[in-house]
């Protein structure tokens, strides 16, 4: 009865030790997957910080382009409003000019 005993304990030592052997030689060829993917998901942040910053550039430059289009637009308006005042202004001259 003792030696089923012992044989079990033996058995479970053994049975531990193989498990330990199995786990770290499972760790020795992960690592470098792991160290590899970890260097892939930098690489990806760093991409995505440079669309990010790509993309703030490109905002500040659509808005200025929009603020420059306005403000040739009222330039435009002005210039137009003012030659289409100007047969007005010209027969009040000819007008005052007359009398």
């Amino acid at each position: 009865m003792i030696i089923i005993l012992y044989a079990s304990i033996a058995l479970l030592v053994v049975s531990i030790i193989y498990l330990g052997y199995t786990a770290v030689k499972a760790m020795k060829n992960i690592k470098p997957k792991v160290n590899e993917l970890n260097a892939t998901a930098e690489r990806v942040n760093d991409r995505m910080n440079g669309i990010k910053t790509e993309t703030a550039v490109l905002n500040d430059t659509k808005d200025k382009i929009s603020e420059d289009i306005q403000y040739k637009k009222e330039s435009v308006n002005k210039v137009i409003g003012g030659a289409k005042e100007t047969p007005t202004l010209l027969k009040r001259v000819w007008e005052n000019g007359k009398v």
